[in-house]
Order: structure tokens, then sequence, then C-alpha cells
């Protein structure tokens, strides 16, 4: 089974219980034997596995993310990090515990109970926060001067509270919102390019096939002919 991930904004944490995953990011293949999280990135990677997966996904906010791994995804240091070495040997008794448990309500239970527990009282810096709050109001629309202004700060430190946070800067976590909101349209059905590309916020057509080649891989007109059963991300994370 091979697909095709494009950046969403969100963290996603896998807990499987099945065969090894490859990830491919351009010319780099890592190949995860267990549990792993994915932060936020700013461009597609590819999945590959044999067999049938079995397992879980829970998606997060960035500033759920940081509550719940206890520490800024800056420091993830790469696309995709064991969940092991994130939460040690907690991970492990985790997996343990949903592999043993007799049905998906239990899993869903113990899951609800375990990272309740997991998570720590440690919040994001609020003016990151806050940054990443009006970006996914606004679509992605806002520049990073306005959004410093609107927060009474510097964009340099606007920016690099923002890095600690989403492990991106606040342009490319922009980017990808609004690449996210186009995709959500073209999976939707056909819809003139010149359109998705002003409802999504770009300054045109030729605009928006700059960024979804960039972040997705292929051009917008051939993800609406090759992808139509792609199910696009929802909403963002809580």
């Amino acid at each position: 089974m091979r697909r095709r991930e494009a950046p969403t904004g969100d963290v996603a944490v896998i807990l499987t219980f099945g065969p090894p995953i490859d990830v491919l990011d351009g010319a780099r293949r890592q190949t995860l034997t267990g549990s792993f999280v994915a932060g936020v990135g700013d461009r597609y990677s590819t999945t590959e596995y044999h067999g049938e997966q079995y397992g879980l996904e829970i998606v997060l906010s960035p500033p759920g993310a940081r509550r719940l791994l206890g520490l800024p995804l800056s420091e993830l240091g790469r696309p995709t990090v064991g969940l092991g070495d994130l939460l040690g040997p907690a991970a492990d008794r985790l997996l343990d515990r949903l592999a043993c448990a007799p049905d998906w309500a239990t899993r869903f239970d113990l899951l609800d109970t375990d990272l309740a527990g997991l998570a720590t009282a440690t919040p994001p810096a609020p003016v990151a926060e806050r940054a990443w709050r009006l970006l996914i109001g606004t679509g992605g629309r806002i520049g990073v001067a306005q959004l410093a202004a609107e927060l009474g700060c510097s964009r340099r430190y606007l920016s690099s509270r923002f890095a600690e946070l989403t492990g991106v800067s606040p342009k490319t976590y922009g980017r990808i919102v609004r690449c996210r909101a186009a995709r959500r349209l073209l999976s939707g059905g056909p819809a003139p390019l010149a359109e998705v590309a002003a409802r999504c916020g770009y300054f045109d057509e030729a605009h928006l096939a700059r960024d979804f080649r960039s972040l997705v891989g292929v051009s917008p007109a051939r993800w609406q002919d090759e992808f139509p059963f792609f199910q696009a991300t929802g909403g963002p994370a809580g």
C-alpha cells in the first residue's frame, strides 16, 4: 500500500500493531517498526507498507501536541519520531494495553484515560498559540507583519515562538492552511481552479499551482483528475 501524505498543519500520533511503515521524504527513506509521531511538515511524503495496517491514528493540533508530548515540536529533530523516544516506557505500556483490549470501545476508553494522564501542564507560549488560532481562523490569509501587529510583538519574536510550537514558520503554516482548504474544495468535485484560488486566498491560479506542487507533489489539475477518491482533511484538530 502506498499513500501520498500532504501536510495538514496537524500532528499525527500513529499507534500501530501492524507491519513496519516506510516513510519517504524526498530522497530519504525511514523505516518505522512501531508507533510514531509525525510532526508538522512543509512538504509531502509517501508512506509504504506490505499487508494490512492495524492500529489507531490520533490527530492533534500543535498546542495539543505540545501538551501531550511535553516538548516543543521544534525539538522533534526529524519529520517522524518513534513514540518510545518521546514518551519512554509509557509508550510500550500504552501499546500493550491497547493490543490486549478486547474491542475498540475499550481501546478508546483506555486512550481517553492514558492520554489525559500523560498530558503535561506546560502550555505553549501564549503568543504562539494565539498566532496559531489567528492563522486557523483566517484560513492562513493573515501575513506575518499583520500577525505581529495584532499580537503586539516583533516579527522575529513571533517567528521564534511560533517555530517552537509548530516546527515551521508562521508564513509556512499559512501556506499549509491555504493548501489544505484548496484540497478540500478540489476533493469535493470539479471546480474552476481560478475560483478555488480566490476562495483560498491565493493571488491567482499560478500562485495556487506553485504552492500545491510544493506541498502536495502534483498540480491541482492532476489532483482533480487522478485523486478524486481522496478525502480532504477536515477542520483543525482540537
